[in-house]
């Protein structure tokens, strides 16, 4: 399904076909020459964000034919389209979270719109008005809190596309259905529970969007539609039986079906011999072994995205959708078994496994030899299997892992001669084969978030690279043959340890991009770097980087270098030399981490001592709080409870131990967690005096669910009795 469009205009470069330059994001600017302005985009103009009109000049602009504006929360929408009245060629108005409650009737002075956009407001009301806008062909009032629509909408008969998603419709007027060339016509969570009994007459209509609707059934009539695509259902949908009317609609190419009860699909579906595509998620009470048999008659369905909110099983009957060359599949309580019966599916072009929970892949994957993209989304995975190199067609190879796995790969992904990309990003890698080299196709490799230590040095092979990420990873040195890498353009490094950099960087002629931030122990760069003629980005923000290389200053194609002023004390010189190209970072924490220990500036720590009956209770709770800093914030606590029969001076308690309960618990805005386990360490009672207790306290734990140790407290605390 298409999306609305938000139209942002992005023409600060636009010009014409003589050279001139035709867009303007700046006002003033634009009614210098007000002839010349053909496109305007107001959307971060701060002189005229809170006006409540626009200068008069703004009528001038003759051959001005779109403009847009965004965040401007006061306008008098009435003075302001008789203003745009007065533009002749004006044909396409877009508002984008203004503010606007209220559509008013000037909006009918706007005879020459062809596209109206007010996306992200508040209307509650449009003017009958709007019926007078004869020429529009695209309407979007998504995201608003519309209940109605005016009946004048039935008038707009060049209407292509009306796009009404996220408001709070109830009902429909008759006249939308006399929109006799709409297309497209885009409904998702509103509150509809009927549509018009005639709306068999939108005899142009190819899009029909009802998801998220409170609807009960359907018009009989609908089945009369010509339409390509249709999708129902939704989270709040009421319907008591499934609207077997969309299978009468024969010239259906995508069917989307969600949250909706339905035991089967009825044996009309054979009727939608065109269809191609079907998206599948969240069906209650759904047979799926004789759903599947059923959609496999459908000889032109040769793409399927079938998936569960909650976990759910996939049949073995998914092998018998023989003609499906893309395939899109998450969550499946059998992952193993799925990828199977998947492997059977010999003409998948492209398979996309999202939440794939099992750690392996079977062997018989390697029968998917048409496969051109394969993804793992969200995996458990630790492995890929040597069959993989079976997989000779393929193009792109993604894995991406939230539970904190390390995957291993294989030294038979090197026989995959046809990959252009390798997207590994967060996968914890610690190793690349060294068969990594023998990819002389690879265009794309993303390594983020790994555990490099180093790179093999064939990577130097990789002759068509052109774009290398390995952000978030543990490289100190990069091998002298990365910088072979005669075709690369981006090259990010950012977040390593990188203690220098190669003066032999100078060899990757058609460098683009270069990202160092995050080295924080990097502390010079080569004048080699003013040699590479085609850079334009340098990131060298929470880096050591005090000096820049002279031979910087003539880099032809140089935009933009990113700084940190933590340490710079010559930033003002800087800016001359560069005039408008030093970008100073204004976050440096990393940097500023160097010079400042924030958990003792900003953190706070109470302890707690309480008795109860046979107990001795030890709370400790840990808060950081930097100002203006929210996503950082955080609150840690651990209560210990210890048998007052073992507390003695100088006694180590070891670990678990029968004896005593601990508790954890970490709180910020994003996580709440409570589940430790595998709790080990030591408690030493260091001293026990009059009026406080010593504790030396060093635990560690896990997160349930997650494989990594974290270290919990390792400190010496004193308790008040």
């Amino acid at each position: 399904m298409k999306k609305l469009l938000i139209y942002f205009i992005f023409i600060s470069l636009a010009t014409n076909s003589f050279g001139q330059k035709t867009g303007f994001t700046d006002l003033d600017e634009a009614l210098k020459e007000p002839e010349k302005v053909e496109w305007l985009s107001l959307g971060n103009q701060t002189k005229y964000s809170y006006s409540k009109e626009l200068p008069s000049k703004l009528s001038e602009c003759k051959n001005l034919h779109k403009i847009y504006f965004g965040w401007h929360k006061n306008f008098d929408l009435s003075k302001l389209f008789k203003l745009l009245s007065q533009l002749p060629k004006l044909d396409t108005l877009e508002m984008y979270a203004c503010g606007i409650k209220k559509i008013p009737k000037e909006i009918g002075l706007l005879t020459n719109l062809k596209c109206l956009i007010l996306t992200l407001n508040d209307i509650t009301e449009i003017s009958p008005e709007i019926g007078k806008l004869k020429s529009l062909e695209c309407l979007g009032v998504s995201s608003n809190k519309l209940v109605s629509l005016p009946e004048e909408i039935g008038a707009l008969t060049n209407l292509t596309q009306l796009f009404l998603t996220d408001n709070d419709i109830v009902e429909l007027p008759n006249s939308i259905c006399n929109l006799q060339n709409l297309r497209e016509l885009t409904l998702t969570s509103n509150n509809l529970k009927l549509l018009p009994n005639n709306i068999h007459n939108l005899k142009s209509l190819k899009e029909l969007a009802l998801f998220g609707n409170k609807l009960q059934s359907l018009p009989k009539t609908i089945g009369q539609l010509t339409l390509d695509e249709i999708y129902l259902g939704g989270y709040q949908n009421e319907f008591t039986q499934f609207p077997n009317e969309i299978f009468q609609i024969t010239t259906l190419k995508h069917l989307g079906i969600y949250d909706i009860k339905i035991d089967s699909f009825p044996n009309a579906i054979v009727n939608l011999k065109t269809l191609n595509s079907i998206g599948l998620r969240n069906l209650k009470d759904f047979n799926w072994s004789i759903g599947l048999l059923k959609l496999s008659k459908l000889t032109k369905l040769n793409k399927a995205d079938i998936g569960f909110e909650r976990y759910g099983e996939i049949p073995k009957e998914i092998s018998a959708l023989k003609s499906l060359s893309e395939l899109n599949l998450t969550g499946s309580t059998k992952s193993y078994q799925t990828m199977q019966y998947v492997s059977e599916l010999t003409n998948l072009t492209k398979l996309q496994f999202d939440y794939y929970i099992d750690t392996i892949l079977p062997p018989e994957i390697g029968k998917l030899t048409h496969l051109k993209i394969l993804e793992f989304g969200k995996s458990k995975l630790y492995s890929l299997p040597p069959e993989i190199d079976n997989l000779i067609n393929l193009q792109e190879i993604i894995l991406s892992t939230n539970w904190g796995q390390s995957i291993s790969i294989p030294k038979e992904i090197g026989k995959l001669e046809n990959l252009k990309k390798i997207d590994f990003g967060w996968c914890n890698i610690k190793e690349l084969p060294s068969e990594i080299g023998d990819l002389l196709n690879l265009e794309e490799l993303n390594l983020w978030g790994g555990d490099l230590t180093s790179l093999p040095a064939n990577i130097g092979k990789l002759q068509k690279l052109e774009e290398l990420y390995l952000t978030g990873n543990q490289l100190q040195k990069l091998p002298s043959e990365l910088f072979n890498l005669k075709a690369l353009k981006f090259l990010n490094l950012s977040d390593n340890d990188l203690l220098e950099l190669d003066s032999n960087i100078y060899k990757l002629s058609n460098l683009e991009d270069l990202d160092l931030s995050g080295n924080i122990n990097l502390k010079v760069i080569p004048e080699s770097l003013g040699m590479l003629k085609m850079l334009s980005n340098i990131d060298l923000s929470n880096t050591q980087i005090k000096q820049l290389p002279k031979s910087l200053i003539n880099l032809p194609k140089l935009e933009r270098i990113k700084l940190c002023k933590t340490l710079i004390d010559n930033t003002n010189e800087i800016d001359a030399q560069y005039k408008d190209k030093i970008d100073w970072e204004w976050s440096c924490r990393d940097l500023e981490r160097l010079l400042v220990n924030f958990e003792e500036k900003y953190g706070k720590e109470t302890t707690k001592l309480t008795s109860k009956k046979d107990t001795l209770i030890f709370n400790y709770t840990y808060s950081y709080n930097e100002p203006n800093v929210i996503d950082e914030e955080y609150t840690k606590t651990i209560t210990i409870k210890i048998l007052k029969s073992i507390i003695e001076n100088k006694k180590t308690i070891t670990v678990p131990d029968p004896d005593i309960s601990i508790a954890v618990t970490f709180f910020s805005i994003w996580y709440f967690e409570t589940d430790y386990k595998d709790l080990q360490g030591q408690i030493q009672i260091i001293e026990i005096g009059k009026n406080k207790i010593k504790l030396s306290i060093s635990l560690t734990g896990k997160f349930n669910g997650r494989e990594e140790t974290r270290e919990l407290i390792n400190k010496t605390l004193e308790y008040d009795k």
